[in-house]
């Protein structure tokens, strides 16, 4: 088994155990059939797949890499040596995962069953976001009623993260007191989501109305700007939105070269 059949075999592997969400039990019986015929030719092949992970390490972090995200925006994990452990959890091997690129990143201990497909992060398999975050206001805004599977997050600050990634955004989630927080990280910045209705006040409004309604804020933690993008394209910028410079009180539209001064906000901003 060479580097590419690997790093295939751990992405189809763990991709099985994702979707295994539903009470086996329930399933129709070639479908457990199918799932007995895996887990038998995995088992057969163990010693191969072991000798591929010994030579061919890098490949094993880099399918975890693309089950977690997008290929080409990966933030830059380095793993440790992987390491095999012994009887009798020898089905399992375990690296560290840090991240140079990002401050806020922490680092994980990440384990692997390399015969059943399983992936632990910090302990604890993919599982659904904690009931108090999945059924806040904010969550919906984004999701709606969309499942969405998670592991512990290794951003600071944060407690869950998705599994996979949306058009370049890592998407991570926690507690602030009990107000629930959402951060995104991608290639070169980090946002944190503000609801709109920190902007309004019974009849009072710290933005335009056309800037509050139907939009979705992001404040980029490392400029200290605000991004206004208008839904439903949540998860990427256009030409077309507003960029509020909170520090300088100045805004403007990603398309134009310069800034308008704080007498801007009174414009219309779909003019």
């Amino acid at each position: 088994m060479n580097a590419g059949d690997l790093c295939t075999f751990v992405q189809a592997s763990v991709a099985l155990q994702e979707n295994l969400v539903v009470d086996l039990a329930t399933l129709p019986q070639n479908l457990k059939n199918m799932l007995v015929r895996d887990i038998k030719m995995a088992y057969q092949i163990r010693t191969l797949i072991q000798q591929s992970i010994q030579s061919n390490s890098d490949s094993l972090g880099a399918a975890i890499n693309k089950t977690w995200s997008d290929a080409a925006n990966s933030t830059s994990r380095t793993y440790s040596p992987w390491q095999f452990l012994s009887s009798p959890n020898k089905r399992w091997v375990v690296s560290t995962i840090t991240s140079k690129a990002n401050k806020f990143i922490v680092s994980q201990v990440v384990h692997y069953n390399f015969v059943e497909g399983h992936l632990l992060v910090n302990g604890k398999p993919l599982g659904r976001l904690p009931l108090d975050i999945r059924e806040s206001e904010d969550v919906k805004e984004l999701f709606e009623n969309q499942h969405l599977l998670t592991f512990p997050s290794s951003l600071s600050g944060m407690s869950h993260v998705m599994a996979t990634r949306i058009l370049g955004h890592e998407v991570h989630f926690g507690l602030r007191g009990k107000s629930v927080v959402i951060r995104a990280l991608t290639r070169d910045s980090l946002l944190e989501y503000v609801p709109r209705r920190v902007f309004m006040d019974n009849d009072s409004f710290d933005l335009p109305l056309g800037l509050i309604e139907n939009c979705v804020h992001w404040l980029n933690i490392y400029s200290k700007r605000l991004e206004i993008r208008r839904k439903p394209a949540v998860w990427k910028t256009r030409k077309s939105d507003w960029i509020l410079d909170v520090l300088n009180r100045r805004a403007q539209r990603r398309f134009a070269k310069t800034w308008l001064g704080s007498s801007a906000t009174s414009r219309n901003p779909n003019g």
